[in-house]
């Protein structure tokens, strides 16, 4: 089977959401070492993100619309998990899966993942975490480079924690399980 990593990259809140380039960055990072990225999805948005990240990358597998426990049983035979705030997370959380979990306008102390093998990353933005719906960041904005193109890092909460530095707290979680 090899070794495999599931993005949970789909969340209710807009501020929630990971930057798409962030995540097709950190889904080229996982193949270059050697994992295949599996992408859940739930509605046609997710779908189209999860596309987005897959486009151009053979490692990359877009599954099927999934029910819970078709999704559990994926996350089970993972090696882990990298999840925005969602309940989703909770899940792999509960199936004792290695999982980093990202959180820019949420408290991870109010809402975050408990268990064994759980990282919490946490945006160091002086606004952050405001846990609003909307984002209310007043500073100068924030851009990133990937794949020759530069793009806004939107929620900028999320800057803080960019898809090099996730892997690499992905793969410390994974040599301390």
């Amino acid at each position: 089977m090899g070794k495999q990593v599931v993005f949970l990259h789909g969340t209710t809140w807009q501020t929630k959401h990971w930057p798409e380039n962030y995540w097709r960055h950190l889904a080229h990072i996982s193949t270059e070492a050697g994992y295949k990225v599996l992408l859940p999805w739930g509605t046609p948005e997710e779908k189209l993100r999860a596309q987005f990240i897959a486009q151009g990358n053979e490692r990359i597998e877009v599954l099927d619309k999934q029910t819970l426990s078709g999704l559990a049983n994926y996350i089970q035979q993972s090696d882990g998990v990298i999840a925005v705030d969602t309940g989703l997370g909770h899940l792999a959380a509960a199936l004792a899966k290695p999982t980093v979990s990202l959180y820019g306008p949420t408290n991870p102390g109010l809402s975050g993942t408990f268990g064994n093998s759980q990282l919490h990353l946490n945006s160091s933005l002086n606004c952050a975490p405001c846990v609003k719906k909307t984002c209310g960041y007043l500073g100068p904005g924030i851009t990133e480079e990937y794949a020759g193109s530069s793009f806004a890092v939107t929620p900028p909460c999320f800057a803080s924690h960019g898809p090099v530095e996730v892997w690499q707290q992905f793969e410390s979680l994974l040599g301390k399980s």
